[in-house]
């Protein structure tokens, strides 16, 4: 956890916290933290909802557990694992002749679905002689809000680009790379950008998720297929 690797750097720098446990930390918090007042560790434990802050200005907001720790009163707290629901309501015309209510069943908690662990693998689909096979995956550096809204790093997320093998280039008739290119998957068809990289396995084509621009690999793989393969042609 974050406080035992806080804990940990200060110990090495020769300064002790003296936060033994989770709790710990939330009582620290609670004490100098100005917002988070009273909101200490026992609190937490007996606010069955937790507590909107500053506790000072709602304290109508928070419900406490019951002193047996049974559910009373409305919460967002989920149904305990192991109760029953209230019986439904018996109607006149349920009355047997001798007047007698008949008991009705209670009703359980429905039984989660549970997974037996056997799995089909999908048969596997032999490579197109005349198409690449799409390999998608994230980069250290895309056009995610943190790194767009850093000066610094915004410029390190590339555009949308499809990366072949050397090879390929030649075999696609682009002779300059950095040249548009039109790739057809079974779902679509886009425009993009075709450079060669040798790190790439001849055979596939390697694009990236969430680059500037509109397009992506999104728009080309189908959920519904085991792979995606994709034919190259040049514009010109």
């Amino acid at each position: 956890e974050d406080w035992r690797i806080a804990q940990e750097l200060a110990a090495r720098f020769g300064t002790e916290f003296g936060l033994d446990t989770v709790e710990d930390v939330q009582d620290e918090i609670a004490r100098l933290a100005p917002a988070h007042t009273g909101v200490d560790a026992d609190l937490i434990r007996r606010a069955r909802d937790g507590a909107v802050l500053p506790i000072a200005d709602f304290p109508d907001e928070i419900v406490f557990h019951a002193a047996g720790g049974g559910l009373t009163g409305p919460s967002w707290e989920p149904i305990r694992s192991g109760t029953v629901e209230p019986a439904e309501s018996v109607a006149a015309d349920d009355v047997d002749d001798d007047g007698v209510e008949p008991v009705p069943a209670p009703h359980a908690r429905p039984t989660l679905h549970e997974w037996d662990r056997t799995v089909t693998p999908p048969a596997p689909s032999p490579p197109d002689a005349y198409s690449l096979r799409l390999v998608a995956a994230r980069t250290l550096y895309d056009a995610g809000s943190i790194v767009s809204s850093s000066p610094s790093l915004a410029a390190l997320a590339g555009g949308v680009a499809l990366v072949v093998h050397p090879s390929d280039l030649e075999r696609i008739g682009v002779s300059a790379e950095g040249d548009e290119v039109l790739v057809t998957s079974s779902r679509a068809t886009i425009p993009v950008s075709v450079i060669g990289d040798a790190a790439t396995a001849p055979g596939t084509a390697f694009m990236a998720f969430a680059q500037r621009g509109e397009l992506g690999p999104n728009d080309l793989v189908d959920i519904l297929a085991s792979v995606t393969d994709l034919r190259v042609e040049t514009t010109r």
